[in-house]
């Protein structure tokens, strides 16, 4: 029970807190993504041979990238939206051709222009897609399209784009090519297990081909004529000759093939492990694997240019491109598309925030006091949450049923531990040498002892295990759960499961603030946080928030707890002594972790849809603190605009002293140096505020994409932070 006098210091606690504190901004962004975006998970490439261009469709964050095979950057990067699926060009007219699977149609993106032009409706979830030169000389685009079990035609030439003729395949078409020799198109059928084929010339269906098991994707080795397709799920390459249609032979692999691509200089078949970390090489002579190339997580797709003695393969969970050379078949370098940080974890003591990237299994580490990356280290796979105790970092591996231990100076992984199935959480006690795990299925907590990094024990709590976190002071150790309706607690002296709190909710993720000894836990489905009594161990509040909320924590010094809301694009932030709820931070990203600096009260949210952390503190700190709100600013200050980058407007902080002065103004810059907007600031209360760019030049115009620059001008040139600039990213 809280006593008299606690209540008395609570209400003072309260009185200050809501005098010393503004509401929460976004000050920065720490970019982890390479320059150019964040194309997250690639599934299709093609490629223009004679430019040695690269078209690479990314199918959770909607990009189209454009790559050249001498940069190691991105040179263009467009973001479509949807769900990409597949994509191919057409070499005559320069137009690569992207399929939307969620919103039924299929982009037309010009690569000399570098933008979108058109776009083509097609319902039945398009899939693969192929160009088609007639000899009539029409150009016709082939639409895979699986949930209507048809392969639609479009006559493309001269920018017609319409629609020319249906043709019924069996089931589920997935992968498409077109041979010229033969003058035929091929057709992967998924669920039927055949090899549909077209007549080129007619637009008839020709044949279908049995082949041994479910396919996906599908080329023609026009040397030889023989047409290969990959069967996900039997894990092997089907033949057919594709002259006579019959079936030839099945070669089988050790894992998951998924795209290829035929070498008919060589007369190899290159298929990629779409599980794994490898590209088979297959020998056409010999029918079998003739060497192995290891390249980055879970590649999907391959390009082929003899030309240039290059190949490129997509890796959809490492977000990267491995460039291969044909000839040494080694890889030569991998260029990162995308990054995917998620969870994060503050160390106080040196000041360093570490990310979890999952995409490239790695554990970046960024100086919070520069916010730049310090280093990185390669862990296991699927890193999630990472703790440190002593000099050594934590990791678990989602995906490997271990813990990965790396030295916190060196980033040098030196060892891992052995736990239970899916590990996913992780905490530790430096003061008792001990670090606490948690594995998601079948929820066991792991007891490690970090001086020996060997495990001491393990507890059956009994249920899937989203989160924990610790009360060092308390001796308590709080786990929530997706799956129950209770937070179970466990003493970290007797190491034993003590309590399970009812709170009536499933929770996800959960926080504490040590100094009131009370516990935060989010409901994504009631989209609220349920607050505990640690001492009582009961259910004392709820507090409403944001939608799907997903990561919680604390700052104790000013009790201001902050929920990330999985469902939207801002932060729930309330007051944790009074439960007063602010209003919410716009992120204009959807926020996935989120942790604090304790001694700076700043607040770091990772983006991965963007590849980036924003950073985020309450306005008023230092001197300010202990004095009256209204305190204006110091200096003139230009803060980095969010988000960032943008698609359509995006907001820019800034600070200035004794309110406002009238010839202060934001400026915008393109990357020639060349003004396009001024944007004059309004009267600010206390000297801080913000200004909004839709994306427009002074003429009301929209700017393409690209980088532009905004800087503050002031009249005051004694000022050092008048001409300082902010980078701003544009993507349409």
């Amino acid at each position: 029970m809280r006593t008299s006098s606690f209540l008395l210091a609570l209400f003072f606690l309260l009185v200050l807190s809501a005098s010393a504190w503004g509401q929460p901004a976004v000050v920065d962004t720490i970019q982890l993504a390479p320059q150019g975006g964040n194309a997250i998970s690639p599934v299709a490439i093609c490629i223009n041979q004679y430019d040695d261009l690269y078209y690479v469709a990314s199918q959770q964050s909607g990009h189209l990238s454009v790559i050249s095979g001498a940069s190691p950057h991105i040179e263009t990067l467009a973001h479509l939206g949807g769900q990409l699926r597949g994509i191919c060009l057409n070499e005559s007219q320069n137009y690569v051709y992207v399929s939307d699977f969620a919103r039924d149609q299929v982009f037309v993106f010009d690569a000399y222009l570098g933008t979108i032009t058109d776009t083509i409706s097609t319902a039945g979830g398009p899939w693969g897609l192929t160009v088609v030169e007639n000899e009539s000389g029409d150009d016709y685009l082939f639409v895979a399209c699986y949930l209507d079990d048809l392969v639609r035609v479009f006559n493309i030439e001269g920018n017609i784009n319409q629609m020319f003729r249906n043709i019924q395949v069996p089931e589920e078409p997935l992968g498409i090519c077109y041979s010229s020799t033969l003058n035929r198109v091929f057709v992967a059928c998924h669920e039927a297990e055949q090899v549909a084929v077209i007549d080129a010339a007619t637009l008839n269906l020709e044949t279908s081909v049995e082949v041994g098991g479910r396919i996906r994707g599908i080329d023609v080795n026009e040397a030889s004529g023989l047409i290969y397709a990959t069967c996900y799920d039997d894990g092997a390459v089907d033949v057919v000759d594709g002259t006579s249609y019959q079936w030839l032979e099945t070669i089988f692999l050790d894992g998951y093939p998924w795209g290829l691509a035929a070498d008919p200089l060589e007369s190899r078949i290159w298929v990629a492990d779409s599980e794994g970390q490898t590209v088979w090489v297959i020998d056409e002579a010999t029918m079998s694997v003739a060497d192995t190339i290891a390249v980055g997580k879970k590649p999907r797709d391959i390009a082929l240019n003899p030309s240039y003695g290059r190949a490129m393969v997509i890796n959809y969970q490492s977000n990267d491109l491995s460039v291969v050379n044909m000839s040494s078949l080694t890889v030569t370098a991998n260029r990162l598309l995308g990054s995917w940080p998620t969870l994060l974890r503050v160390d106080e003591a040196t000041g360093r925030l570490y990310v979890s990237d999952t995409s490239s299994d790695k554990i970046v580490a960024v100086d919070l006091n520069t916010n730049q990356m310090v280093g990185f280290a390669i862990v296991e796979n699927d890193p999630m949450e990472v703790a440190l105790c002593g000099d050594r970092l934590y990791v678990a591996n989602s995906q490997d049923n271990r813990i990965s231990v790396v030295d916190a100076g060196t980033f040098q992984a030196v060892g891992t531990i052995q736990v239970g199935e899916m590990p996913w959480s992780v905490v530790a006690d430096p003061q008792n040498d001990r670090v606490y795990v948690t594995t998601f299925e079948p929820g066991d907590l792991w007891i490690i002892d970090a001086a020996a990094d060997t495990v001491v024990k393990s507890l059956e709590i009994g249920m899937r295990i989203e989160d924990l976190a610790i009360d060092e002071t308390g001796g308590r150790l709080y786990i929530c759960s997706p799956e129950e309706t209770a937070v179970q607690v466990v003493d970290t002296q007797s190491e034993m499961l003590t309590a399970s709190i009812p709170v009536g909710t499933k929770t996800m993720a959960i926080c504490l603030d040590e100094a009131e000894h009370t516990v935060y836990a989010v409901s994504p489905d009631e989209d609220k946080v349920i607050v505990i009594d640690g001492p009582s161990e009961q259910l004392t509040d709820e507090v409403p928030v944001g939608l799907g909320p997903r990561d919680i924590c604390a700052i104790g010094a000013g009790h201001r707890i902050y929920v990330v809301n999985g469902r939207s694009e801002d932060i729930s932030v309330f007051d944790g002594v009074s439960l007063e709820v602010l209003d919410p931070v716009l992120i204009g990203a959807v926020p996935y972790g989120i942790a604090a600096w304790e001694t700076q009260r700043r607040i770091y949210v990772s983006s991965p849809s963007l590849g980036a952390i924003f950073v985020l503190e309450d306005e008023t700190t230092g001197a300010e603190a202990t004095g009256s709100p209204g305190i204006v600013p110091g200096e003139y200050m230009l803060h980095q605009n969010y988000p960032n980058p943008f698609n359509a407007r995006t907001t820019i902080p800034v600070m200035i002293p004794n309110g406002h002065g009238p010839q202060a103004s934001v400026h915008i810059f393109n990357i020639r140096g060349q003004k396009i907007r001024q944007l004059p600031l309004p009267h600010f209360e206390n000297g801080r505020g913000t200004v909004t760019w839709d994306g427009r030049d002074g003429n009301g115009r929209e700017v393409s994409s690209g980088l532009y620059l905004c800087r503050l001008q002031t009249g005051h040139k004694h000022r050092s932070s008048n001409h300082r600039a902010r980078k701003m990213v544009l993507l349409r």
